[in-house]
């Protein structure tokens, strides 16, 4: 594929972000390697490079078009987070004044925290908050005076969607994390949460416990949730399962290096052990320590699930010089994984693997 010697570029980039001589590292990565430029014309792969934006921005190498395109997105992202940003903040003094711990997650708490330099590095689409059951009613009508409406598009049980009049950003009202997490887990969400003093107010965001499991989650769901052996696809939904795990793998890393000294590793395994996606969390770490040289003390990890223990004996053994087509492999493997459950049929994982093998790696040309 063309894009692939883009992806390499990418993975290289990612690879040396807290270098101090990084620019240097890359202008001879680029000029000692061929890079297909068009690669990165994908919009989902751009997201993943604006995270080096105001690094490689002014590489001459990199075409005219990329860099415009890479500048119209940043420009873009900077507008819609300074209004992300504004409203997290009201809000936060709202719910506050109400005594509702009211808890930012994912993209909106990253930018008080991995973005606080630069907002404009992700790209963002709606705000979520977790708040107490007992408090939905209450969170309810501070977000209607504030000029919030109920958006019924998405299924309600879930979580309620509120569509903002100011800049029609979107907002998730959970209060619940997940369908597997328990009400004890919950209240060591409400217990555990850190708060960030911004502009004289109290911002309420996840710990680094949950916030590593939620983005161990997004990488891992982002490209499987929905499998290819069972459901058709537009092209831009194929691209979005090709293209959208490489943003999650660079932010993944920039959050295990931010919580470095903060993480508690023996409470986050221990939160992670009554999750029923328990195997996709330990998975994405195994890639992350394999590709990436972290520090994750995960080879002690006993996993229930004895289908999901074929999937992280997997992920463990990713090369580090292909880890792109391995990351491929691991996401069919998975996709198939997750249709099987679908269909209540689980142990043809174990039978098929043998085909699922010999089609991805063919397919992948590992």
């Amino acid at each position: 594929m063309k894009e692939d010697s883009a992806i390499k570029f990418l993975i290289e980039c990612i690879r040396k972000d807290n270098y101090k001589d990084f620019k240097e590292i890359i202008s001879n990565y680029i000029k000692n390697h061929s890079i297909d430029w068009k690669g990165m014309e994908n919009p989902y792969l751009q997201r993943a490079f604006l995270l080096f934006y105001n690094r490689i921005i002014n590489f001459p190498k990199i075409p005219k078009e990329i860099k415009k395109e890479l500048m119209l997105q940043y420009m873009n992202n900077y507008a819609r987070n300074t209004k992300i940003k504004e409203l997290a903040i009201n809000l936060s003094k709202k719910f506050n004044n109400k005594n509702i711990d009211a808890i930012f997650l994912k993209g909106a708490s990253l930018l008080f925290t991995i973005y606080k330099k630069d907002i404009a590095e992700r790209h963002m689409q709606d705000i979520d908050v977790l708040v107490r059951k007992e408090d939905i009613k209450k969170a309810q009508e501070i977000l209607i005076k504030n000029r919030f409406k109920r958006y019924l598009k998405f299924p309600v049980e879930k979580e309620l969607h509120y569509l903002s009049n100011k800049g029609n950003i979107m907002l998730e009202l959970h209060c619940n994390i997940g369908s597997d997490v328990t009400n004890e887990q919950m209240n060591d969400i409400f217990k555990s949460y850190k708060i960030i003093n911004y502009k004289n107010t109290q911002v309420k965001i996840s710990d680094a416990e949950y916030t590593i499991i939620t983005a161990c989650l997004n990488f891992i769901r982002d490209s499987c949730y929905r499998s290819e052996y069972f459901f058709p696809y537009k092209k831009e939904l194929k691209d979005n399962l090709y293209f959208s795990p490489f943003f999650f793998l660079a932010e993944m890393k920039k959050l295990l290096e931010y919580y470095k000294s903060e993480i508690d590793w023996k409470r986050f395994f221990k939160i992670v052990s009554s999750y029923k996606e328990e195997y996709k969390i330990i998975a994405s770490l195994c890639i992350m320590r394999r590709v990436f040289n972290l520090e994750i003390p995960v080879e002690n990890v006993k996993i229930k699930n004895i289908y999901a223990g074929t999937f992280i004996r997997l992920s463990k053994i990713i090369s580090k010089d292909k880890p792109i087509k391995h990351l491929l492999l691991m996401r069919d493997i998975d996709m198939f994984y997750e249709g099987m459950k679908l269909i209540n049929k689980p142990t043809l994982l174990i039978r098929k693997l043998p085909w699922i093998f010999k089609r991805a790696t063919k397919k992948w040309k590992i």
